[in-house]
């Protein structure tokens, strides 16, 4: 994606973030969100598949701007510092496994070296934990 002209990777970002707003919004659909609506239900499977969705554009955007799985993950533990800094709080143990995953799935997805089963695994594990 290097090769890509500041022209075209605006075109591209451009491109996943509609798409991402697009996934968002069929997220927010499969959670009961109109409070005067009482047929709702809360459809947990769509949800995960929208989670899902979200993932492959993110990665896509980081893809389009360059990153390496390290570079996001860098980015995310400085970010995640900053923040945790800022309200004077400690890491909890799930926040501290929640980066763990974080980076399973950054090296997974971004740099591609899982075989698809252990893509299918890693996400089972997830999905199941």
């Amino acid at each position: 994606m290097n090769e890509m002209n500041d022209e075209d990777r605006a075109t591209w970002i451009l491109n996943y973030v509609r798409a991402m707003q697009q996934e968002l919004a069929e997220l927010t659909d499969s959670v009961p969100w109109k409070w005067w609506a009482k047929y709702q239900e809360f459809d947990k499977q769509n949800a995960k598949v929208e989670i899902v969705d979200l993932f492959h554009f993110l990665i896509s955007l980081a893809q389009v701007m360059g990153m390496s799985a390290e570079d996001v993950h860098e980015a995310y533990l400085k970010k995640n510092k900053v923040i945790i800094t800022d309200k004077n709080q400690v890491i909890p143990p799930k926040m501290k496994m929640t980066q763990g995953i974080f980076k399973c799935l950054v090296k997974t997805y971004l740099l591609r070296e899982a075989s698809k089963a252990a893509q299918r695994d890693f996400f089972l594990a997830i999905l199941f934990a």
